[in-house]
C-alpha cells in the first residue's frame, strides 16, 4: 500500500481508479486516507497532486482524529438514548426466558434478551438485535423514499440493498443497482432524502460533474446544507 509522510510518520493511503471519477479527489475517513482518480490519469500526476495537498491532508487527518476521539461508543444498556430518524429513542432492555422480541412503542425501543447472559454475551446480543432492527427500518424507509423520489425524477432503478459501508452512505452501479448504508436511518429524514436523491441522480448522470449537481439542486435546492450536515455529523451515526 502506498504511504504518505505526515509529521515524520508514515500514513498509508488507498488509491482507487474509477471510470466514474471526474478528477483526483482525496477523502479522510474510517478507512484512513483515500485517493480516487480517473482511470486515465498517470500515477506520477497523482503523486504530484498528493504532494501538493500534503498540508491539507495533514490538517484533515488531525481534525478527523479529534472528532473520532470525541465519539464515545454506546454502552447499549437500559435507559440509553439512541438516534433514529433524527430523534432520540429510549432503549429499554428486558430479560426474558426466550430473549425474543424488539418493538418500538412511542419513544421507547423495548428489546428482550435472555436471562443469565454474561455482560459480554448480553452486549453482543443487544447490539446484534439493534443492528437487525435498524437494518429493517432502513429498508422500509428507504424503499418508501425511493418510490417517492424516482417518480419526481422520472427514473427507474433495478434493485437496492442495505449494506454496511465504512466510507459510503450510498452508491449506484452502471446496472442501476443501488446500495445504502443502514446507518443513514439514524439521520434526520431530510438527510436520508438527500442521500437517496443523490444516488437516483446517478441513474441519469454517473459522474459528479456540473450536470449531476444541477440535477440534485433542481430537486433539492438546499442540498449543499444537507451535504455539510452529513460531512459534519456522519461519524456520530453509529452504535
Amino acid at each position: 500500500m502506498p504511504m504518505l509522510h505526515i509529521n515524520d510518520k508514515e500514513v498509508p493511503y488507498k488509491l482507487v481508479k474509477s471510470s466514474r471519477a471526474r478528477c483526483i479527489r482525496i477523502t479522510v475517513g474510517p478507512d484512513g486516507v483515500r485517493v480516487s482518480s480517473p482511470k486515465n490519469i498517470d500515477d506520477k500526476l497523482i503523486k504530484d497532486f498528493i504532494r501538493d495537498k500534503q498540508e491539507w491532508i495533514q490538517e484533515k487527518v488531525r481534525k478527523y482524529n479529534l472528532l473520532k476521539d470525541k465519539i464515545s461508543k454506546k454502552d447499549l444498556v437500559n435507559g440509553e438514548q439512541l438516534p433514529y430518524i433524527g430523534r432520540s429513542i429510549l432503549l429499554t432492555v428486558k430479560e426474558t426466558k426466550t430473549g425474543a422480541g424488539i418493538d418500538l412503542k412511542g419513544g421507547s425501543l423495548i428489546l428482550a434478551v435472555k436471562k443469565g447472559l454474561s455482560p459480554r454475551e448480553r452486549r453482543w446480543e443487544i447490539r446484534s438485535k439493534l443492528e437487525l432492527w435498524y437494518r429493517e427500518q432502513a429498508r422500509k424507509t428507504i424503499y418508501e423514499r425511493l418510490e417517492y423520489y424516482k417518480k419526481r425524477l422520472g427514473v427507474e432503478y433495478n434493485s437496492f440493498r442495505i449494506k454496511e459501508q465504512k466510507t459510503l452512505w450510498g452508491s449506484c452501479s452502471s446496472k442501476k443497482n443501488l446500495n445504502f448504508n443502514w446507518k443513514i436511518i439514524m439521520a434526520p429524514l431530510k438527510i436520508i432524502d438527500y442521500i437517496i436523491v443523490h444516488e437516483l441522480c446517478h441513474l441519469i448522470e454517473m459522474k459528479h460533474n456540473e450536470r449531476f449537481w444541477k440535477l440534485v439542486k433542481n430537486e433539492m435546492p438546499d442540498y449543499e446544507e444537507r451535504r455539510r450536515w452529513l460531512q459534519k455529523n456522519g461519524l456520530m451515526l453509529t452504535l
